[in-house]
């Protein structure tokens, strides 16, 4: 830790407070990610699992919203005290994600124009 920190007996609190709450996020969160994959993968290992490949393809959905969760959630707890970390990475690729996104919802709105019935 570089430097001297002075905090005073609430500061500590808060911080300890946030490091609790963000432990029992990743721990909750992470828990049920690996809980849905172990029934996702152990459903691939029945014929059943690969006639309803759409229960496994919820599944891996329901991963990714719980992982973003997650992320957003402890990432929230990080900025409440001051530490969030920012992945510029991350962030670019979510902005661009964002905008193809806009483009096909675009194409898509401009497609249905000029049709007449």
């Amino acid at each position: 830790m570089s430097g001297q920190v002075n905090a005073d007996a609430g500061q500590i609190q808060t911080l300890c407070a946030t490091i609790e709450t963000m432990d029992r996020l990743a721990q909750v969160g992470l828990n049920e990610i690996e809980a849905i994959a172990r029934l996702a993968l152990l459903s691939l290992e029945t014929p059943d699992g690969h006639r309803n490949i759409e229960s496994v393809a919820l599944a891996l959905h329901a991963i990714v919203q719980k992982a973003d969760f997650t992320c957003d959630a402890i990432t929230y707890e990080a900025d409440e005290v001051g530490r969030g970390y920012r992945n510029d990475s991350r962030m670019r690729r979510v902005a661009a994600r964002s905008a193809v996104l806009a483009e096909l919802d675009q194409g898509r709105a401009g497609a249905g124009q000029g049709v007449s019935a």
